[in-house]
């Protein structure tokens, strides 16, 4: 299990982080509060709520690994795609999670 999908890439069997878009377009966010006169000890925390789960099929298959239909099902079950990187087949998936409110 790695920490970005980048591993899986490369030959990794699998990942599970937040979204590196979601990420920086939020940091961005934080640079233009503060670039506007925002106090960075008055801004918000924030943790991510959008994540990615990525599997190399390739990896799994030179394993002799069957990926269980309920994995694949939660990858699937959000937007997925499938992705093609350097001969690997890659299963990847957006998984958000909501915020609650009170």
């Amino acid at each position: 299990m790695y920490d970005t999908g980048a591993w899986v890439e490369v030959g990794g069997l699998m990942s599970y982080s937040a979204n590196d878009l979601e990420v920086f377009r939020r940091a961005a966010w934080y640079v233009d509060e503060i670039l506007k006169g925002a106090k960075p000890a008055e801004l918000p925390v924030e943790q991510p709520t959008k994540f990615e789960f990525v599997i190399n099929l390739k990896t799994a298959k030179a394993l002799n690994l069957t990926i269980p239909q309920s994995v694949l099902y939660r990858a699937t079950g959000k937007s997925w795609r499938w992705i093609r990187a350097g001969g690997f087949h890659l299963i990847s998936c957006n998984i958000i999670v909501q915020k609650h409110m009170r």
